[in-house]
């Protein structure tokens, strides 16, 4: 999703008042987990509350929003930073620090369907995109085969 620095600053202002906010997804580097045109919730969350697998709205220091899933935490010159990945993406992106962080996913709304960043398919989903590298890649071939590519 591009943004700019005013953007970023919107949402976040929303997000520390409403506790949440209802965003559309723009691009491909989360299917079929999160598609084009969904409407994604995140609600407030500690960057230290974030697990392995969830899903979390960051911006990067362009002024980027961008929703991937976190993957780990790591130290770099003693300052805390959480990287993150695209499901359909082949490598990390920048690393993330704790003001970056906006929010943690928790529904996407899809048609007229609401699917829980909780539920059972999404947990299994989450554990088997971060198991198996190469799902990564076949998402991305198959993409890349009905031209439909858009990080």
């Amino acid at each position: 999703m591009l943004a700019n620095q005013e953007a970023v600053h919107l949402i976040s202002n929303v997000m520390k008042k409403h506790k949440w906010i209802d965003l559309p997804a723009q691009g491909t580097s989360m299917f079929p987990y999160i598609k084009d045109g969904d409407v994604c919730t995140f609600v407030t969350c500690a960057p230290s509350d974030l697990e392995k697998g969830d899903t979390a709205l960051y911006h990067t220091v362009q002024g980027k929003l961008v929703t991937h899933r976190f993957v780990k935490q790591q130290t770099i010159n003693e300052d805390k930073f959480y990287m993150f990945k695209g499901d359909t993406n082949l490598g990390l992106d920048e690393p993330i620090g704790d003001q970056q962080i906006i929010g943690k996913l928790i529904y996407i709304k899809r048609r007229n369907r609401k699917v829980s960043a909780g539920s059972v398919s999404s947990i299994l989903w989450s554990k088997a995109i971060l198991s198996f590298p190469y799902l990564s890649q076949w998402l991305r071939s198959y993409l890349n085969s009905r031209g439909t590519v858009r990080i």
